[in-house]
């Protein structure tokens, strides 16, 4: 059974979705409540950016220090690379 109550192919519900409350109807309606908010793409082209480089996501100090702790290991082509893009 999907969100909106409708029987499909036979599938058996995964026990997060059944996690979602007591009643099928209670299910659906949390469910769909998952997905109601947008994000906005700019939110998720910075997420896609600090995640492609390896960069925690915000801004101010906590994200430096949090910049300052991760363990950059990469090879020496991918550490070259970096490095001309930052300009140094």
């Amino acid at each position: 059974m999907d969100a909106f109550g409708i029987q499909g192919r036979p599938v058996q519900s995964h026990a997060k979705y059944l996690a979602l409350g007591e009643t099928d109807k209670e299910r659906q309606s949390r469910y769909r409540a998952l997905f109601t908010n947008i994000v906005e793409d700019d939110l998720v082209t910075n997420i896609r950016d600090c995640v492609n480089r390896g960069i925690a996501l915000g801004s101010g100090r906590g994200r430096g220090d949090a910049n300052d702790n991760i363990d950059h290991s990469l090879d020496a082509k991918t550490f070259e690379q970096r490095q001309h893009n930052r300009g140094s």
